[in-house]
């Protein structure tokens, strides 16, 4: 059965008063609701990004919302609007079978139609989520439904999908009011959060789809690259998140440092005037390469005398480094590739 959920307020003298249940006029405030703040779909407030809206299929359906979460899934979200729960959650499934084959340039191609000012989707990424933009890009999907009432029927489906591997879930909103006009609004879950996560095995896969620094280390066939990362690893002031060495100027990361089992790949953020030239003179097998339309630089680090140049100019001299660029637009293609 469907969660029934009760409030009380506590009022003067420590005494419970019960706010009743009120119907939610229209659907359409729910979905106004998350069009405004699509977090409260998500049970601990982490966020989504909105990718696209009303997203044509192959054959011919419209996806309500399409978003991303901050691990690089694609999540379906589906409102109930004037459709049954059992009609929305069967459509849902539909739309799932089409958006567990988009590729990378699909999902940007739909980005690109939605987000703001030509705003790319890296971009959004990372500004939206604060963290680089994953490895991989719909490695897995998830499905929300979100209604403001459930049938029995329709729930027994939802928990038995889920406890299939399937995630999918029912985020159910419910509005009360109390005597004097206030209005509150009431989230479950259908499956209880954890409970899904487990179920669908997310929590396995991300730990094994984004290799940590330290594994890397583990990992690493190159002696230089070793014991470069590991000294870096243990000073206290090297910048880092779980997969790269990061390198701030003037309160912009700038490069990103990430281990490969032979060597290591940087990704410049921006270009400053003659760095081809700085990188090709310095280094034994740069293999420089254009990022997003010519706006970033990436390449590799391979000997003991790359590694030392490469962390001496960031101490030294890439302060002084005048940036022609910023870390903004261009065709963003394979920047957080893991090949070895």
């Amino acid at each position: 059965m469907a969660d029934e959920v009760r409030v009380w307020e506590v009022t003067k003298g420590d005494k419970l008063m019960e706010i009743k249940p009120s119907k939610l006029d229209r659907e359409e405030r729910i979905e106004k609701w998350i069009t405004k703040d699509i977090s409260v779909l998500e049970p601990d407030g982490s966020g989504l990004l909105v990718i696209g809206e009303q997203v044509q299929t192959a054959f011919g359906k419209e996806i309500d919302l399409l978003c991303i979460d901050s691990d690089g899934d694609l999540v379906i979200v589906e409102l109930k609007r004037d459709k049954t729960p059992r009609e929305v959650t069967a459509q849902a499934l539909d739309y799932a079978s089409w958006v567990k084959n988009l590729g990378a340039s699909e999902i940007e191609n739909i980005a690109a139609g939605y987000l703001k000012n030509g705003k790319h989707l890296k971009d959004a990424f990372e500004e939206t989520f604060g963290s680089e933009f994953p490895d991989v890009i719909n490695g897995d999907h998830a499905i929300k439904i979100v209604a403001s009432e459930i049938d029995d029927s329709t729930e027994r489906i939802i928990r038995y999908l889920s406890e299939k591997g399937i995630d999918i879930n029912v985020v159910r909103f419910q509005m009360f009011q109390s005597e004097d006009g206030r209005e509150l609004l009431v989230r479950t879950f259908t499956v209880p959060p954890d409970e899904a996560e487990q179920n669908s095995g997310r929590r396995t896969k991300r730990t094994s789809s984004y290799k940590t620094l330290e594994v890397r280390l583990e990992e690493c066939t190159n002696e230089a690259e070793r014991a470069f990362l590991g000294g870096r690893l243990e000073e206290p002031t090297q910048e880092r998140n779980r997969r790269s060495l990061l390198y701030r100027m003037s309160g912009r990361i700038r490069y990103y440092l990430r281990p490969r089992r032979a060597h290591a790949n940087i990704i410049q953020k921006g270009r400053f005037a003659d760095d081809k030239q700085l990188w090709t003179v310095h280094l034994s097998n740069p293999k420089l390469v254009s990022r997003r339309g010519g706006a970033d630089l990436g390449f590799n680090l391979h000997s003991k005398a790359d590694f030392d140049f490469f962390q001496r100019t960031m101490e030294k001299d890439a302060a002084t480094f005048r940036w022609l660029t910023a870390d903004e637009g261009g065709d963003e293609s394979s920047e957080d590739e893991d090949s070895d």
